[in-house]
């Protein structure tokens, strides 16, 4: 993204000492701690403050993105001033538990999220899916589940060239890249 022109901020949630485990990355084993959400909206909020007061920040074309919990906490943050665009990297915006499900952003927000289809991480038929279905469709939201090839087993789907060319075509459809 910064390649972009974009001020990328990433706050670091992982580094906290006292954040219970969330998931076990060996295993691909998730929900251990429940309330692990509510704190990264907690972080997430903060740095959108701040970012915000930063004079080579445009307030008012600010994209929030995550991948896996960050992307979790992308989809179910509440609305945040400025938010241009959400882009959602690694969940299907299916859950269990209530707080976990859905999109949060404003109705007018466009929301960009990618998913493969066999992900690893998201074997469990609560968890099956993609955010397509809480997508508003007048607003250039787009649910990009890859059936086939190698990202259909990617959870990091960015590390590819063509989800990031998604991001790019996604990003200029909103006038959002100069």
């Amino acid at each position: 993204m910064s390649n972009l022109g974009f001020v990328v901020a990433a706050p670091a949630s992982f580094a906290r000492k006292k954040y219970a485990q969330s998931c076990d990355t060996k295993t691909n084993n998730a929900d251990l701690f429940r309330d692990v959400i509510r704190l990264r909206q907690n972080d997430a909020a903060y740095a959108l403050r701040q970012l915000r007061k930063l004079p080579y920040v445009d307030p008012n074309k600010i994209v929030i993105m995550g991948l896996s919990q960050g992307a979790v906490t992308t989809a179910t943050l509440r609305p945040q001033p400025g938010e241009a665009a959400r882009i959602i990297e690694g969940w299907t915006c299916h859950a269990g538990w209530q707080e976990y499900k859905g999109l949060k952003a404003k109705a007018s927000t466009p929301v960009l999220s990618l998913i493969g289809e066999l992900d690893p991480w998201y074997k469990t038929k609560w968890v099956k899916g993609d955010c397509g279905r809480y997508m508003r469709k007048n607003n250039a939201s787009r649910s990009v589940v890859y059936r086939s090839g190698r990202l259909m087993k990617e959870h990091e789907l960015l590390d590819h060239g063509q989800p990031r060319k998604e991001v790019v075509q996604f990003l200029n459809s909103l006038g959002l890249i100069e």
